[in-house]
């Protein structure tokens, strides 16, 4: 082994501690920080998933009543086949509370085009009753848990000695297939 002077010992010990210094970064601190920033990460990700879950739990109540608000359209959109004589049997009992005589009632078929979302389909009504009756059907109609719309309406005067009338209407319901 060749002997060295002074300063060519400080260079080689310098070198040393350097090479060390860099291994050691290299092999146990760069792995270490690398495992500490992804744990960190994945904290972070799980603190702001309970953070939303606390916001969900909090909204839970409000979160509910839109539900319960929008379970007529959700009970429609299930199965339009199902649901449709249901609605045919509810507007014939807004009919029957309010007095008036459903004189027709002819579905048509279902409107479908394919850059919409829902589908529309036409039910044709032709009622008889007074003119407060007729009113208040309408009103129910309008009102209803489901996707009704009344598009068409023609009063006419059957009997002017009774104040008897015959509305015919353009009923639709909208579904979301």
């Amino acid at each position: 082994m060749p002997k060295l002077n002074k300063k060519e010992k400080i260079l080689v010990i310098s070198f040393s501690v350097l090479i060390f210094v860099f291994l050691i970064e290299r092999f146990i601190v760069s792995p270490f920080s690398d495992k500490l920033e992804s744990a960190s990460i994945k904290i972070s990700a799980q603190e702001e998933k309970i953070a939303r879950l606390y916001y969900m739990e909090s909204q839970k109540q409000a979160i509910t009543d839109a539900f319960e608000k929008a379970k007529t359209y959700i009970v429609t959109r299930e199965n339009e086949e199902g649901s449709f004589p249901t609605i045919m049997n509810k507007i014939e009992e807004f009919a029957k509370s309010t007095g008036i005589i459903i004189l027709k009632m002819k579905p048509e078929t279902t409107e479908e085009n394919e850059w919409r979302k829902y589908r529309i389909r036409r039910v044709t009504l032709s009622v008889e009753g007074y003119l407060n009756e007729i009113i208040g059907f309408l009103y129910k109609l309008e009102n209803s848990d489901y996707p009704l719309n009344i598009n068409r309406l023609d009063l006419k005067s059957k009997s002017r000695a009774t104040n008897l009338l015959t509305a015919d209407l353009d009923l639709y319901l909208i579904y979301f297939p």
